[in-house]
């Protein structure tokens, strides 16, 4: 898994860090709040943001990697949205995470 997570593209390791923040936060995560956090991250790294489809199709890679689940939940006339969830260890995400440059300082941050 720590192979996987650290040769991620920035923006897919953008992501994947969201959502370890909003779940840590929250317990599950939706698109939208993974999306949030994550412009917040892109803000403060200094790069510009991926639009929310492209980084819901992150999303759907890093769970077709195993290493989030994301799974689509019906809200009735709300539409749809995707639930994310941990599939591997919150610790050797993090460490993978750690070896990036910029990635890594954001993880310190909290």
């Amino acid at each position: 898994m720590f192979e996987v997570v650290s040769t991620l593209p920035l923006h897919a390791k953008l992501v994947l860090l969201a959502a370890v923040k909003v779940i840590d936060a929250k317990g599950k995560a939706t698109t939208g709040e993974v999306y949030s956090a994550y412009t917040e991250l892109a803000g403060k790294a200094g790069v510009e943001s991926v639009t929310q489809r492209r980084a819901t199709d992150i999303l759907s890679e890093l769970d077709m990697l195993g290493i989030l689940s994301a799974r689509v939940v019906s809200r009735g006339r709300y539409g749809k949205t995707k639930v994310v969830s941990l599939s591997s260890s919150r610790k050797s995400i993090i460490e993978a995470l750690k070896t990036d440059d910029i990635v890594g300082r954001l993880v310190e941050e909290g």
